[in-house]
């Protein structure tokens, strides 16, 4: 049950899994739930947002894997254009050099947790969200923003099963070793328009339909298992 066909090609080229096992493969997309709304609840979103539009924005644990420091120095000169880092710092090292090197260029804010509500109601002021990290399955704040109207850049195949996920049409694909590559698809990302998913999309990665495919393999497995439909009512 991997993510994405991706995933399972890693496991297959890294850990030497006859290919055979591919009709054994069921794939669990990741979900988001696109019927959540940016409620008007009494939670106010942070004053910094009165000050502050058409910035980028980056959610995720500050540590390496997110590559918060590529996405500072990819925009190192763009002192204009305001970035928003939310998230919880889990290395204490990368979080003291990032905000070192934030603190020479300027115009850069660090939110650690919100909730989910606020969260939701930034990635819906947001111009750009941006993850350029070097792992994900595919990063489900990437489908939250853009299903809430916000341009997205992500990495490249190697590091994000962008295909699948279809990114690579949907959003600005990076190579997150390179800060002329993530600043490049940044540019672009504020300059042009966003775009609307569209149903099936939504529908295909609903937790409605995940929830079925989960439920459908375990059901085929039990046949499989058993030759018989004497368990299924145990689920």
């Amino acid at each position: 049950m991997p993510n994405s066909p991706e995933e399972m090609n890693e496991i297959i080229k890294y850990f030497g899994v006859d290919e055979k096992i591919n009709d054994k493969v069921v794939t669990v997309p990741n979900a988001a739930d696109f019927q959540l709304k940016c409620s008007n609840n009494a939670e106010k979103l942070p004053i910094l947002f009165d000050t502050i539009d058409n910035f980028v924005l980056q959610v995720g644990r500050i540590e390496p894997i997110k590559n918060q420091l590529n996405t500072l120095r990819a925009l190192i000169n763009d002192k204009d254009i305001p970035l928003v880092f939310i998230g919880k710092p889990v290395d204490d090292f990368y979080y003291r050099q990032l905000k070192a090197e934030a603190a020479m260029r300027g115009n850069v804010h660090f939110i650690n947790e919100l909730s989910h509500d606020l969260i939701m109601k930034i990635y819906s002021i947001a111009k750009v969200h941006v993850l350029p990290s070097f792992r994900e399955s595919p990063g489900l704040v990437s489908i939250e923003a853009k299903s809430l109207g916000c341009n997205i850049v992500t990495a490249s195949e190697k590091f994000c099963p962008i295909k699948y996920y279809e990114f690579d049409k949907l959003g600005y694909i990076c190579n997150p070793y390179n800060t002329k590559s993530i600043r490049h698809s940044i540019i672009s990302a504020l300059s042009s328009s966003t775009g609307i998913l569209d149903e099936t999309y939504k529908l295909k990665f609903s937790y409605k339909n995940v929830a079925k495919i989960v439920y459908d393999a375990y059901i085929n497995l039990i046949k499989e298992n058993n030759g018989s439909n004497n368990n299924i009512s145990k689920l």
